[in-house]
């Protein structure tokens, strides 16, 4: 749990460490379409992708195993208004779609 906390913090102060070095150098990086050419070999573009890559399938993962169980509870807690809407869609499909 801890060096799991602490690769996050470390992620995090790598992140805020290449949107200062990004910023600090200028935009000719982004301006692509100005006719400025961006360096062929800038490590720090590179370091943020990464860093948003492993965000990313964080996230997905934090999805993928913990949607279930929370979409478990609410069904729990909100059954009643499931079948009154389930009662309701059924009741409109039987008078106005036939």
């Amino acid at each position: 749990m801890l060096i799991r906390y602490a690769m996050l913090m470390g992620a995090a102060a790598a992140a805020v460490w290449v949107a200062l070095n990004l910023g600090s150098r200028g935009s000719t990086a982004m301006l692509v379409d100005a006719g400025h050419v961006p360096p062929q070999a800038d490590l720090s573009i590179w370091v943020l992708g990464m860093i948003v890559t492993v965000m990313v399938l964080s996230l997905c993962r934090v999805v993928v195993f913990g949607l279930p169980s929370m979409f478990d509870n609410w069904v729990r807690t909100n059954k009643s208004w499931l079948f009154v809407g389930g009662a309701g869609a059924f009741i409109y499909g039987m008078l106005y779609l036939v």
